[in-house]
């Protein structure tokens, strides 16, 4: 069991990559819906799972992937914790390792929104570290296929 983000323009959910996730996997949303979902992209920290395009996916408002280049310093970050409760940081740093902002009981793979609600990026293992929505783009391109 893993927690995990829905990206409903891309037909995607992004989680933090662990150990021993599954290739096909039940992704329940609220409400209790279950949708099967299939592995298209792991990387080193990030793994990113796609529906079928027949799948009835739950109809979301789909958040922007806020690009780290237009994030700074003293911007609020805003997760959810598991027993479902909001708590806010302030972005102390964004470098290559991601985005670091402290967020206490964010599970790995929750997402992670400014205050606008748009995606910075996915909660990872490391306390403090948010891997960035760069990373998510990235793998989204990466499992993307060009029209013939």
């Amino acid at each position: 069991i893993a927690t995990a983000t829905y990206i409903p323009t891309a037909r995607a959910i992004v989680t933090a990559t662990v150990a021993g996730l599954p290739k096909e996997a039940i992704i329940v949303f609220p409400g209790g819906v279950g949708v099967p979902a299939s592995l298209s992209r792991a990387g080193a920290t990030l793994t990113i799972y796609g529906f079928a395009d027949t799948a009835k996916l739950p109809s979301v408002a789909s958040p922007d992937l806020v690009r780290s280049t237009s994030l700074k310093q003293g911007q609020t970050a805003v997760g959810i914790t598991r027993d479902g409760s909001a708590t806010t940081a302030i972005i102390s740093k964004v470098d290559t390792d991601g985005v670091h902002a402290d967020l206490p009981g964010v599970p790995l793979g929750a997402g992670v929104v400014n205050i606008s609600g748009d995606l910075i990026g996915i909660a990872t293992g490391i306390p403090g570290l948010v891997a960035s929505s760069d990373k998510i783009t990235v793998l989204l391109s990466a499992t993307s296929s060009p029209a013939q």
